[in-house]
């Protein structure tokens, strides 16, 4: 009987399983985006010094299906602390493990993250240009050097 703008609720009426006429509404989620980060790319061990004043650079990858130009970067948070990119140009592009594909590189203020030790992960989230939330994680291990 109706769907919602977006087409993510649907309301109608039907014959339950007793015979009788019955409203129903469904409330599908938002589509997934095809999404992941690698924090300090080229690092596996993605080694962070709660205590530095330096930067932590974070991309977020691109892939089929997934075009980090669709992200808006206004929207960009990481760390427990909701850190914001550091730079009025949000990222640059280029392609940090070669599948072909255009990845974002995004830094951070370390001291903003509010990272703390013994933390092992770190989350980015964010919207895509048409309002698609979106939320990765990668693990790191926090060191103090």
């Amino acid at each position: 009987m109706g769907i919602s703008d977006d087409g993510l609720t649907i309301v109608g009426q039907g014959l339950n399983p007793a015979g009788h006429h019955e409203g129903w509404l469904a409330m599908l989620s938002a589509p997934v985006i095809a999404a992941d980060i690698d924090v300090k790319p080229g690092n596996e061990r993605s080694p962070i010094n709660p205590i530095s004043l330096g930067v932590i650079p974070v991309a977020i990858l691109g892939g089929d299906g997934f075009d980090v130009a669709d992200i808006d970067l206004t929207t960009l948070t990481f760390g427990p602390g909701g850190a914001r990119p550091m730079y009025v140009v949000a990222g640059h592009h280029r392609d940090v493990n070669a599948d072909g594909f255009a990845d974002l590189v995004v830094h951070f203020r370390t001291e903003e993250t509010r990272i703390a030790f013994g933390d092992t992960e770190a989350c980015l989230s964010g919207e895509t240009l048409d309002g698609q939330f979106f939320e990765r994680c990668d693990t790191i291990r926090t060191v103090f050097h």
